[in-house]
């Protein structure tokens, strides 16, 4: 994103089912897969990272693999449906199948798909006087309110409170929110809310510092009683690859 705040974003984590044949998923991915999706002319600027910890034998490790796709479209329930269409054609076309347990299997390799949803933006974005910065990876962060009948505290919380805090650390320049486009989507079930922080410098950097901030937002009773968060983590960018 780079400093610009698309309508919506379609937010996949994943992982390739065999280390072995990883490189065979990772050059679909970017040579088949983006180039497709992105023909339907309201998708720009894909984006795809790696966890920083994905090399570790960690938990925290997983999902390996993130991919951000910028949708620039005035209907999003249109564009999520032309994008489910394309996306179930280019299965067919390579000779591929989709489990009930979002395993999307080709007869040379296969991947499983933790999280796979469209997000519109929501709340204001984030800038800093660092905005603009080339950027080399992000933290995400999927969550939601533990208490539904407190949603507007929980955004008030996290528009006006918690992502002012975090961008005043220094180890991010930019953020964003968005919000699940359909709540009953099968993937990923709960986490209503994402938070993009994009970074400048090196990721993992970022992330190790990111974390020892945790016990201050220990203090906070909002973060403990009403944040919850499905999944966080930092990520690297490699597909475009940064320049040198």
């Amino acid at each position: 994103m780079e400093g610009s705040y698309p309508q919506g974003v379609a937010i996949a984590l994943t992982d390739c089912t065999d280390t072995a044949k990883e490189e065979v998923f990772m050059r679909w991915y970017d040579e088949i897969k983006i180039p497709e999706l992105e023909a339907l002319g309201f998708i720009h600027s894909t984006k795809r990272y790696k966890n920083v910890l994905g090399d570790t034998p960690t938990y925290r490790g997983r999902p390996k693999y993130l991919a951000i796709w910028s949708f620039y479209h005035d209907d999003l329930k249109q564009a999520r449906a032309e994008l489910s269409q394309r996306s179930a054609a280019v299965v067919a076309e390579g000779k591929g199948s989709v489990s009930a347990n979002e395993v999307v299997t080709y007869p040379q390799f296969s991947y499983v798909r933790m999280v796979d949803t469209l997000y519109s933006k929501v709340g204001p974005e984030f800038r800093t006087e660092r905005t603009g910065r080339p950027v080399t990876g992000v933290h995400l962060v999927l969550s939601f309110p533990t208490d539904p009948a407190r949603e507007d505290e929980f955004n008030k919380w996290y528009n006006e409170k918690h992502v002012p805090e975090v961008l005043a650390i220094g180890l991010y320049d930019t953020a964003y929110r968005y919000k699940i486009l359909d709540p009953h989507d099968r993937l990923p079930y709960r986490p209503y809310y994402a938070a993009v922080y994009e970074t400048s410098m090196d990721p993992l950097e970022a992330h190790q510092k990111l974390e020892s901030y945790t016990s201050k937002w220990l203090e906070d009773p909002v973060w403990v009683g009403l944040h919850g968060v499905y999944w966080s983590g930092g990520f690297r960018q490699i597909y475009p690859p940064l320049e040198r």
